[in-house]
């Protein structure tokens, strides 16, 4: 059983609520919000426990829950039996039910994925769920194929929001285009620009102050290596960082948190930081 929640709060939420027992093995979360080691064991478990449904394969598999945000769906490839999501812009929820009965081998035919409401649209923007309720809406609901996918999106990006949309995207791709890819000297210091990446991509990182000795040793011990040290670092927004207040290390370069953390349910923030995250 796959589920798919819009934020990592409700994911949490969820999981908690369906594995309370943090000895079930047969539960997983996923989201954005582990460090990247973490998830990306995280990651392998899923996979090996849901891969791609193979002609001849046995109706039944080994069970299991997945309760994941968004992150599910890109780069993995997977196949469950059921699946419920929240609702979310048309691509998300195609690209969510295209992790459900994957290529139709399922035994059992055609099987179940449920849609639901949300009491509000955040983080999406309300024209997109809007869009999203009256493309699902006018579907006859039966069978999900390549063909209602793009009958979704056509009718989303018809309405006065996805035209919107349109216009705003040609004008954020022409921006960055502007700002970050013109330049005549190929090899010159661009770090002036690494804040204004930062704020137009929305992300930053944090890492644990319990890992910070760790951090320090794989990073610049004997045989330091900066990328297994990024794999302890935690992305988050700007706007979270900044509620979790962390303390920056200079010498390092990162920010420190003390924020609750556990390797089976990831970095708890609280609700307020919640509000615009997608991942």
């Amino acid at each position: 059983m796959l589920v798919v929640a819009n934020t990592v709060r409700t994911a949490q939420r969820v999981f908690q609520e369906l594995a309370p027992d943090p000895a079930d093995e047969d539960a997983i979360l996923l989201h954005s919000r582990f460090r990247l080691r973490d998830r990306a064991r995280i990651e392998k478990l899923i996979l090996r426990r849901h891969p791609e449904r193979k002609p001849g394969d046995p109706a039944r598999r080994a069970g299991g829950l997945t309760v994941s945000t968004q992150v599910l769906e890109v780069s993995l490839c997977l196949d469950y039996d059921r699946g419920a999501s929240e609702i979310a812009p048309v691509e998300a929820i195609a690209q969510r039910a295209g992790r459900v009965n994957r290529r139709g081998r399922h035994p059992d035919g055609a099987v179940e994925l449920r849609v639901h409401a949300v009491e509000s649209h955040r983080p999406y923007d309300e024209g997109a769920i809007d869009a999203a309720l009256l493309a699902l809406g006018e579907w006859d609901g039966k069978l999900l194929t390549e063909e209602a996918t793009a009958d979704w999106l056509n009718r989303a990006y018809a309405t006065p929001w996805g035209e919107e949309w349109a216009a705003r995207a040609r004008e954020s791709r022409d921006g960055f285009s502007d700002v970050f890819l013109k330049f005549t000297a190929p090899f010159g210091d661009r770090s002036e620009f690494a804040r204004g990446l930062e704020e137009n991509f929305d992300t930053a990182e944090v890492l644990l102050r319990s890992d910070l000795p760790e951090y320090r040793e794989t990073l610049s011990g004997r045989n330091g290596d900066p990328m297994l040290a990024a794999e302890l670092l935690i992305p988050v927004s700007l706007r979270q960082r900044a509620i979790l207040r962390p303390e920056f290390n200079p010498g390092l370069g990162v920010w420190l948190t003390d924020a609750p953390y556990s390797p089976r349910t990831g970095l708890e923030i609280s609700p307020p930081a919640e509000r615009d995250t997608i991942l």
